[in-house]
């Protein structure tokens, strides 16, 4: 038996076809051949075999699988069954013989061919499954992407697989996965600078492309790897960058061979996915991680908010339900958080808080941030004020929820009602004071008038009497009595003007009314370069006497301040009455505007007039308010609660 045809025996060798087809006289063959189709990642290419040469009938795709590792394999069998058939013409017989012997070869080869894919696709299967398991239960990281690196090295026994992530300064690469490398290995390249002057990984990671190295002797890099990668026995290096799904590197997938090696198309589609499934864990953890540390920060701020934090959610009752307390809460209503938790929150409010929480939560849930001031009782059913918060939150694809956060204002409703006592006594004691004031003004005007004036009006009388006795007989007596006369007048209209301003008399001669018009048309009469106006539109004459007095004394001080600092050209006085509701005490509004020079606030209002009034204002109980700037004249608005003779007896 002669020895076959080198050329045809190499050329059947270097086969990588995925269809192989004959004349139609081998049917058998083709429809062998023909499997090859059904088998996944494997390319079509057809070849014809002819007498002396295997002619390649359409291009061979880059993603095809080589079928010359099969072949070499085989090639004694192949050999041996083929030389009985192929003579030294290196022409082509095909007997019968021949093609059910390469028939079977073939059948052989695209079996295993096709075992290997089915292998393939339950091992990606399986690592999946193994994978998403271990995520689904919450395994660590390293965990999961170490089942991954196993799964892997069983699949392919001669290799040694690793998982390096990119740390948070995204410069070095940290081994999280690789339980079979060996330790020094991993001591010395941990940490590893992503760049291109780093090793394989290194380098993928700052590319974010594959790098296959299949001889690392023969590969230089400027950092001392490959003295510990010989040290380690790695021979050859694969590394699969591993990408986020929004295409940012997080790492990458290294593959280990002891021997110099290049990867096959199934190796590379191995090493892809294993590392589209490392993408997809990492990914999830540092997201679950998120959520986790989101929670774990918006727990510790709900715990420690500095008050009583609750989540409620609405009802159909319209009352909103407890979700969840933090532990501040529950100390001050002295439940537990589970007896807390599921109550409705009007439970915890006192009887006027339990008719208005349906509209309190009406205007929480249109929106708008909610701040009151209520009560709430406490599981033994004592009685607590709070300032409640409230904000409706809504969350996406949930329905919305209510947050509020509450303060125990016990001590400060204590210090308000402290503070207003003392400004209630001191009010009172400001009343009294010129209550005293009035009525020694009083008093005073009484004594002036009843004793001063009856030895003035004596005086007077007894001047007049020498004088007329002295007309005619002693010019000097005559004329010093009617200097004494003179000087007596000038005395009565001083007492009168002091009566007058100690106490307007009009004030009990023609009450409240006519005493402000005397007084206006005699300030007016005083000061003619300034017009004076008032207008009242108030019943004035039935105010008590303290209130009476305050308007009467502050609208004096006003006058007198306008006429001697404001060089205003008018004054106008306007008192009217307020009536808001049944609720709400009728006011009486007393406003004084001038158009002078005006004051700084700031600056000017501390003179005694300014502080005067406004002391006589706080004492009766009204709102003081005084408005003006430089240039802008002066506004003065006392707003009094209504007391009339009746009231006040």
């Amino acid at each position: 038996m002669q020895q076959p045809s080198i050329k045809i025996l190499s050329q059947i060798a270097l086969i990588q076809s995925v269809l192989i087809t004959l004349p139609d006289k081998h049917q058998m063959l083709e429809f062998v051949c023909s499997g090859l189709e059904d088998i996944p990642g494997v390319a079509g290419v057809d070849y014809c075999i002819h007498e002396n040469s295997i002619e390649q009938k359409t291009p061979s795709n880059n993603n095809d699988i080589s079928l010359r590792n099969f072949l070499i394999k085989l090639k004694d069998q192949i050999f041996a069954e083929l030389i009985f058939e192929i003579s030294d013409s290196n022409s082509f017989n095909p007997y019968p013989p021949f093609i059910m012997n390469l028939t079977s070869m073939l059948a052989i080869i695209f079996e295993e061919r096709r075992m290997k894919a089915l292998s393939y696709e339950r091992t990606i299967a399986l690592q999946k499954s193994e994978v998403l398991e271990k995520l689904a239960l919450g395994a660590p990281l390293n965990e999961v992407l170490t089942a991954l690196v196993v799964n892997y090295e069983n699949h392919s026994p001669d290799t040694l697989c690793s998982v390096l992530l990119v740390d948070k300064d995204g410069k070095h690469l940290d081994y999280v996965a690789a339980p079979n490398l060996p330790n020094f290995y991993k001591k010395a390249v941990n940490n590893m600078s992503v760049g291109l002057d780093a090793g394989p990984c290194g380098v993928s990671a700052f590319t974010g492309k594959r790098v296959i190295v299949d001889n690392l002797k023969g590969y230089q890099y400027r950092s001392n790897y490959n003295q510990f990668a010989e040290k380690a026995g790695l021979h050859a290096c694969w590394s699969e960058p591993i990408k986020s799904s929004s295409g940012d590197t997080l790492g990458a997938f290294t593959v280990y061979y002891c021997e110099s090696r290049s990867p096959s198309q199934s190796d590379l589609r191995f090493i892809q996915d294993s590392a589209r499934l490392a993408a997809i864990t990492t990914e999830r953890h540092t997201t679950v991680n998120s959520i986790k540390e989101s929670e774990e920060m918006f727990r510790s701020l709900f715990e420690q908010a500095g008050g009583y934090a609750m989540i409620l959610e609405p009802t159909k009752s319209g009352i909103p339900k407890i979700l969840d307390v933090n532990q501040a809460a529950c100390l001050a209503h002295d439940y537990t958080k589970s007896e807390m938790i599921g109550k409705l929150v009007a439970e915890l409010d006192d009887e006027e808080g339990k008719k208005l929480c349906i509209e309190r939560t009406k205007l929480i849930m249109s929106g708008k941030p909610f701040t009151i001031e209520t009560n709430h009782v406490r599981k033994d059913g004592s009685i607590f004020p709070v300032a409640v918060f409230a904000n409706k939150v809504q969350l996406e694809g949930k329905p919305p929820i209510i947050l509020t956060t509450e303060y125990d204002i016990s001590e400060r409703k204590r210090s308000e009602a402290k503070s207003a006592a003392l400004l209630q006594q001191n009010s009172n004691l400001t009343k009294r004071l010129f209550k005293l004031q009035e009525d020694e003004r009083r008093y005073i005007v009484s004594e002036l008038h009843d004793e001063l004036g009856q030895w003035i009006t004596a005086l007077d009388l007894s001047a007049h009497y020498i004088s007329m006795q002295s007309k005619d007989t002693s010019q000097d007596i005559f004329e010093r009595a009617e200097e004494i006369k003179r000087n007596i007048n000038q005395m009565h209209d001083t007492i009168r003007g002091m009566i007058d301003h100690l106490r307007p008399t009009l004030l009990d001669l023609v009450g409240l009314s006519g005493s402000l018009k005397g007084l206006i048309e005699q300030w007016q009469f005083q000061n003619p370069q300034i017009m004076g106006s008032l207008s009242i539109d108030a019943k004035l004459d039935e105010l008590d006497d303290d209130l009476s007095v305050t308007i009467y004394r502050i609208i004096q001080e006003s006058l007198n301040n306008a006429a001697k600092y404001s060089k205003a050209d008018a004054v106008t006085v306007q008192i009217t009455s307020q009536f808001e509701n049944l609720e709400k005490p009728e006011n009486l509004i007393l406003t004084i505007k001038d158009n002078g020079c005006g004051i700084d606030t700031l600056q000017d209002s501390k003179g005694t007039g300014l502080h005067g009034m406004h002391t006589r204002a706080l004492a009766i109980g009204a709102d003081f308010t005084l408005e003006s700037y430089k240039g802008e004249g002066l506004s003065i608005k006392v707003e009094f609660p209504m007391k009339n003779k009746e009231k006040s007896k």
